[in-house]
């Protein structure tokens, strides 16, 4: 199977209005991120409002570059703390504690290297609690095992919910959100399994189609294991995990305001994308469509890498996602130059974003984003 992560950096099936393409400049080496962007110009246009964005090569090497506009606001994650969910003790489902271990890891060294230097601070099941607890507006992941660290005194979960609908980002990646919890007992921990309810419980409608099966059982979407037609925004923003064995529903992300981030996969009526942005309250969920494998199931293509690197661009930018259409080029800068691009946006009453990226051998190696103003 090809791998996606080749055609992370061309933006593959975005439509997009590019007025202009220039080279302007010849500029020299500089530590830190290979490109780097400046907004030049907003000003309104015919339908729309046009966009002036430069980028900078600082290397010798050629450097393709996607340039996008979509609706979005920024939450400032270079400020925020980002914790991540590691415990020996605690069940794993979907992958495994190294697993997760080697994830955040290269997270940590791909967010280095894009100029995010906060740390990912790694806790276990009773620090997650004290996150909840503590630390709103705070990013969390979950990744791989599939639970959800609970208290015995709160068996519905309700200290996830709100904490997300107070401001908090929950990145998920690892069977149906919600189908397992783990009670934080001691000296072990117990396991609650409240099923496909589980999701409704934390963001008000089931995310993924309920597969029928043995009680207790995750069973994966047994009609696809990836998708194979990129959305819009993982076009233009380079994003290739596409793991759908636990795939969100397009039409309920849809219908509850959500915004479609991943890879597609349909068959028949049905239709699954392996990532989506669902906003709960004044926060979010990133809900990865699976995570390495599904239950006792089949492994999901580059799942690895592209999760790690999925996830180190989506905490570099930071990003709220709002519904709504998205312009989006693709431009290859040469070695130690400038050059421009303009696109045009159309009507729009949300709040837009730009965001330039770029990515070489499947690593990003810049990305920036901007508020239009």
């Amino acid at each position: 199977m090809t791998s996606r992560r080749h055609s992370r950096a061309w933006g593959a099936g975005v439509a997009a209005v590019v007025l202009a393409i220039a080279l302007i400049s010849v500029v020299g080496p500089l530590a830190g991120p290979v490109v780097t962007a400046t907004v030049e110009r907003v000003q309104p246009a015919a339908g729309g409002t046009s966009i002036t964005v430069s980028m900078s090569n600082h290397r010798v090497f050629a450097a393709p570059v996607n340039v996008a506009v979509l609706p979005g606001t920024f939450y400032g994650a270079a400020t925020r703390p980002i914790f991540a969910f590691e415990d020996a003790r605690a069940s794993c489902l979907f992958g495994s504690q190294s697993d997760v271990a080697s994830v955040v890891s290269r997270v940590q060294e791909t967010l280095s290297g894009l100029g995010l230097t906060q740390p990912i601070q790694v806790e276990n099941a009773s620090g997650v609690l004290g996150v909840l607890a503590g630390s709103p507006h705070a990013i969390l992941l979950l990744l791989e095992c599939g639970v959800i660290p609970i208290s015995p005194l709160d068996p519905s979960d309700l200290a996830l919910h709100n904490w997300i609908a107070a401001g908090g980002t929950l990145v998920w990646a690892g069977g149906p959100l919600g189908f397992y919890n783990q009670v934080v007992t001691s000296p072990t921990y117990g396991l609650d399994t409240p099923g496909w309810a589980g999701q409704t419980e934390l963001v008000g409608f089931p995310i993924a189609n309920i597969v029928p099966g043995p009680p207790g059982i995750p069973v994966a979407w047994p009609k696809a294991t990836a998708g194979t037609v990129p959305s819009a925004r993982a076009s233009a923003l380079g994003l290739s995990y596409a793991g759908v064995t636990y795939g969100a529903n397009a039409s309920e992300v849809s219908a509850h305001g959500g915004v479609n981030l991943g890879w597609n996969a349909t068959v028949g009526p049905t239709s699954r994308m392996s990532l989506a942005y669902i906003p709960v309250g004044a926060g979010g969920v990133l809900y990865f469509g699976g995570a390495l494998w599904a239950f006792d199931g089949p492994s999901v293509p580059d799942a690895g890498a592209d999760l790690g690197y999925d996830l180190s661009i989506l905490l570099a930018l930071g990003l709220t996602y709002l519904p709504g259409p998205i312009v989006s080029t693709s431009v290859l800068v040469r070695g130690w130059s400038t050059v421009e691009v303009t696109l045009t946006a159309g009507p729009s009453v949300a709040p837009l974003a730009i965001v330039v990226e770029s990515l070489v051998s499947s690593t990003p190696v810049a990305v920036q984003g901007f508020a239009v103003p």
